[in-house]
């Protein structure tokens, strides 16, 4: 399920995803909605099988220590600290979507409660060959310690219920929420993703590329957009589309902003920005031929409801699809495109997130 956020022309969008568990059926409203006959409609790239990761990665919320998983070994195994630098716990984090490393130590494994016998992944000392021959099963860690993890504190935000329907958000609810601008009018929504950095839809500067980049500014902290002066805000150093960007059917629809001074992080209170709940659909039903008919690439996703009962519409484009992950919140779509504003049988589309992060991480390397 999925949260929206909205109101009006001038609104922005939020919307969460709650994914249901592998090994449970999805019932009740969801299943309704995919229960739609129509021709199936191929996407516009083939789909080319594609094995699992080799390796993978994941940090325990309780704890923050680091697990990793090879192809090879099915379980997820504790990381021995020998062998350990900051510069691979920067690469482990940028894999799992964050853009920094703010803390990596060693614990001592008399700290930590095994429920039965535990093996381990020690890391080998030469790292040039592949990810999945750089790690070795350990019956033990011979310095005692593994590996715990933190990349970042973003995503996190302070508790509060849960909103539908598109009524008004509790104050400091969705605090990466922002709202790009050119002159005193509100063009498109946006998120934060760094104090330098924000990301947003490509279309939304596409349209007004020939635009002065003084004239934009981008603010944070607040959500009413009559709140919002002209001359405040933050100013753009540069703007960054993706330069796969077709404005003709919306694909690569991102765009990086790079701010001209950092944001100042702190306690972010609200006061009209309004959330709201819708399914994600996947993209084979929307590509069928009752909806979108083969439109939507592998750079896309489809979330919304089948008779209509909210969705994104003008002013919302660039904003938010998140979807939490225990207390953490992650980017996981922009709303890009869509036939009107909720109409049945076309729900929003929004770009995939996931798809641009090596770019995400390349360009903020790179400026």
């Amino acid at each position: 399920m999925g949260l929206l956020a909205g109101a009006g022309v001038s609104s922005w969008l939020l919307v969460l995803y709650l994914q249901p568990s592998a090994s449970q059926p999805i019932s009740g409203p969801l299943q309704q909605e995919e229960s739609v006959s129509c021709s199936e409609a191929s996407s516009q790239e083939p789909v080319t099988p594609t094995l699992p990761k080799t390796v993978s990665f994941r940090i325990n919320r309780e704890d923050f220590l680091l697990e990793v998983q090879v192809r090879a070994w099915p379980d997820w195994l504790l990381v021995c600290h020998e062998g350990w630098n900051p510069a691979l716990g920067l690469r482990i984090c940028r894999s799992l979507g964050h853009l920094g490393l703010t803390q990596h130590k060693g614990v001592s494994l008399s700290d930590i409660k095994f429920n039965g016998s535990r093996e381990f992944a020690q890391l080998s000392p030469r790292l040039e060959g592949l990810w999945e021959e750089a790690w070795h099963l350990r019956d033990n860690c011979t310095s005692g310690r593994v590996v715990s993890l933190k990349c970042s504190e973003c995503g996190t935000r302070p508790l509060a219920s849960r909103i539908v329907g598109g009524q008004a958000a509790a104050p400091g609810r969705w605090p990466w929420q922002a709202s790009v601008t050119l002159g005193s009018r509100h063009t498109c929504g946006a998120s934060v993703l760094t104090p330098h950095w924000v990301v947003t839809a490509a279309h939304c500067m596409y349209s007004f590329r020939l635009s002065r980049l003084s004239s934009w500014r981008v603010h944070t902290g607040l959500v009413s957009h009559s709140a919002a002066r002209p001359h405040h805000g933050a100013m753009l150093e540069r703007i960054i589309p993706h330069p796969f960007y077709s404005a003709q059917n919306h694909d690569y629809d991102i765009a990086l902003l790079r701010l001209r001074t950092p944001l100042n992080f702190s306690a972010h209170s609200s006061d009209t920005l309004q959330d709201a709940v819708v399914p994600l659909l996947s993209s084979q039903l929307c590509n069928s031929s009752c909806m979108y008919s083969g439109a939507l690439t592998h750079r896309m996703l489809c979330a919304g409801y089948l008779h209509g009962r909210a969705d994104a519409c003008q002013g919302d484009s660039g904003g938010p699809l998140v979807c939490p992950d225990g207390d953490m919140w992650h980017l996981v779509g922009l709303v890009s495109w869509g036939r009107g504003c909720a109409e049945p049988n076309h729900p929003g589309v929004y770009a995939n997130v996931v798809e641009f992060l090596d770019w995400i991480h390349d360009t903020v390397q790179v400026h």
